[in-house]
């Protein structure tokens, strides 16, 4: 059969090699993705990964065109730069467990190994498959096609082996129900519950990260599957433990009719189905986790008075403990912190004061909110949307006079001019600044310096002139 052609540069691999006496496999999500399956469109890969049989390592790369840099630290993978694309190219390979931790294994790469064992050690059936673009030729040994067809997510042969082997994959498995639209086996469903407690082997920022590309993903309905599923499996508690406590939990509130995780996971939906970021999605996933430790009940109507702020500290914590981003965990501990605010019915000055506390982080804070009120009972959900717009519309004028970057910093009067103007010292100064810039916030006065200076005279403490 004819060469099989994919795209310009992986054509131009795919010659190269064959030109050297090695034979080049498209594998993975680049050819699960090209697969049909028994409904919805396909995505089409924007990044391929091949394989190469029967060429050494230094010999596969001396045949690259243009640079091909090896990287990987466990075991070597080509970096090929065609044109404008960069394609990974590894020789097959297996991989043999050396302990109880996620980069606890020995990789041992062979040219000549059958394509078949090379495929027994993936993850996935849907990922298990090569196609032979020399000649066509499909491997297929574990019935992956037939899974694509049927929208199934099976592991490899026994699922609990593939996990204890990369225990990543029971989070990559959730992942994929998101992005892909699938459902998991019953069987692969079983191993997981078996084996999510080898979570505990796997970095935090690994996990940390498998959780953001799920939340990224754009399907709202099949990111609150994975959510559930990450629950009912118990994944979810080895993932974000704070959250256990939401399990379940009543809230016995006229203004909520589901339980707290029941809420949150439609909250999520609606921040995934308005395309909102993936901070705002984020925190809209935590931004409940303070309610099960400030509940209180009175004549059998439950309460959670200051939950944003319980829920803002042990979402610092957390993230701390996760390692994420420092600006990320600041920014998504403000949010929690912020989610009932603005108020409904939240006037100009306290909603100036809101904008600016919240800095660059309003917009994504107020999709929070909106996802949010869209989960509570439907009295209140009915307008969250329009609610929401009406805010950003009040906001856009209020932008234009007060950017959310605006401080004390950049104030248009500084403290020398004020020290100069005043006579202040020391902490007067620092005083001054501070009615200053609330007075711009509020609206009260533009930030203007000559503005500003007139202002502080008529409202600076007896004893202070202008000198």
């Amino acid at each position: 059969m004819p060469p099989v052609s994919i795209s310009p540069s992986v054509d131009t691999i795919r010659d190269a090699v064959a030109q050297a006496g090695g034979r080049t496999h498209l594998v993975g999500g680049s050819l699960r993705d090209r697969l049909p399956r028994r409904s919805g469109g396909k995505p089409m890969p924007k990044d391929y990964d091949l394989m190469v049989t029967g060429l050494p390592m230094d010999r596969l790369q001396a045949a690259m065109p243009g640079a091909a840099p090896l990287v990987g630290a466990s075991f070597p993978v080509i970096k090929a730069r065609v044109g404008e694309d960069t394609i990974d190219i590894a020789l097959p390979r297996t991989e043999r467990s050396t302990g109880a931790r996620h980069r606890d294994f020995e990789v041992v790469g062979d040219p000549n190994l059958p394509i078949p064992e090379d495929l027994a050690r993936r993850d996935f059936t849907m990922n298990a498959i090569a196609l032979c673009l020399d000649d066509g030729e499909m491997f297929d040994p574990f019935g992956g096609r037939e899974d694509i067809e049927c929208r199934w997510i099976r592991a490899v042969g026994d699922p609990a082996m593939r996990f204890r082997e990369d225990p990543l994959r029971m989070l990559r498995a959730a992942r994929f129900v998101a992005q892909l639209g699938f459902e998991i086996h019953p069987d692969t469903v079983e191993g997981l519950r078996r084996c999510a407690g080898l979570l505990w082997s796997v970095s935090k920022e690994r996990i940390a990260e498998e959780l953001l590309r799920l939340l990224a993903c754009a399907d709202a309905r099949y990111v609150g599957i994975a959510l559930r599923l990450l629950r009912d499996t118990g994944l979810l508690a080895m993932v974000c433990q704070p959250f256990v406590a939401s399990f379940a939990f009543v809230q016995k509130n006229p203004y909520h009719h589901l339980t707290v995780d029941e809420h949150v996971f439609l909250a999520v939906e609606h921040a995934v189905s308005r395309g909102f970021p993936l901070r705002a999605r984020l925190a809209v996933l935590l931004h409940d986790v303070g309610k099960p430790w400030s509940y209180t009940e009175k004549d059998g109507v439950g309460h959670f008075k200051g939950h944003e702020d319980v829920g803002s500290d042990i979402v610092r914590q957390w993230m701390r403990s996760m390692s994420f981003p420092t600006a990320l965990t600041d920014s998504v501990a403000l949010i929690v912190a912020e989610h009932l605010r603005p108020e409904r019915d939240i006037e100009d000055k306290p909603l100036r004061r809101w904008f600016v506390r919240l800095g660059e982080a309003w917009d994504d804070a107020l999709a929070c909110r909106e996802a949010d009120l869209a989960a509570h009972a439907g009295h209140v959900a009915a307008d969250a949307i329009q609610w929401t717009d009406g805010i950003r519309a009040r906001i856009a004028t209020i932008d234009k006079a007060v950017p959310p970057t605006f401080s004390e910093a950049t104030l248009a009067l500084t403290g020398t001019e004020i020290a100069s103007r005043f006579g202040a010292k020391g902490i007067e100064i620092g005083r001054l600044k501070r009615l200053a810039t609330q007075a711009v916030v509020d609206g009260e006065i533009p930030n203007e310096a000559e503005v500003i200076a007139a202002w502080l005279a008529s409202h600076a403490p007896p004893g202070l002139g202008e000198q």
